[in-house]
């Protein structure tokens, strides 16, 4: 009867682990439309760098939910290895939820690297983004600078003008 509510309790975090699979794939579909939708490049690799930081967090909360689950079941397994003559038969049922967490928990890890990729990717991308924009901003101070240059080079002008 322990072994079953253990076993209840893993296929719970076994469907948590997919629904925050489901999250995860929004998330990467929104982040694909917000790269459609921005205008300006510095604008849209923030906004991609954020939107593959908040999908590489929700990909990496499975993976810590099913490994709790995995430790969960092995724990119910080595007890119940400690009355085998017993228990043998929800041993083994343990044993193979384990396996099946351990299995959740390595597919969300591999999830969890792939966001993880994606995020430096979108990173890769927003540094030239951000490059450009330093060199604008250079390129609007040195414009500033030259016009202040040419309005105190136009004061004496005025000067004499008036």
């Amino acid at each position: 009867m322990f072994s079953d509510a253990l076993a209840l309790v893993s296929l719970t975090f076994a469907a948590a682990s997919l629904f925050f699979a489901l999250v995860s794939d929004f998330l990467a579909a929104v982040a694909e439309f917000a790269d459609a939708v921005c205008e300006s490049a510095a604008a849209c690799a923030l906004l991609s760098a954020f939107v593959s930081d908040v999908f590489a967090a929700f990909a990496e909360f499975p993976a810590a939910v099913a490994e709790e689950a995995a430790l969960l079941a092995l724990d119910d397994a080595f007890v119940s290895d400690d009355f085998a003559a017993s228990f043998e038969a929800a041993a083994s049922r343990d044993e193979v939820a384990a396996s099946d967490a351990f299995v959740v928990a390595v597919d969300a890890e591999v999830a969890a690297d792939f966001c993880d990729a994606a995020a430096f990717v979108s990173d890769v991308f927003a540094a030239p983004a951000l490059v450009a924009a330093a060199l604008f901003e250079d390129s609007a101070a040195a414009a500033l600078f030259n016009a202040s240059v040419a309005f105190v080079d136009a004061v004496p002008a005025l000067e004499k003008a008036s």
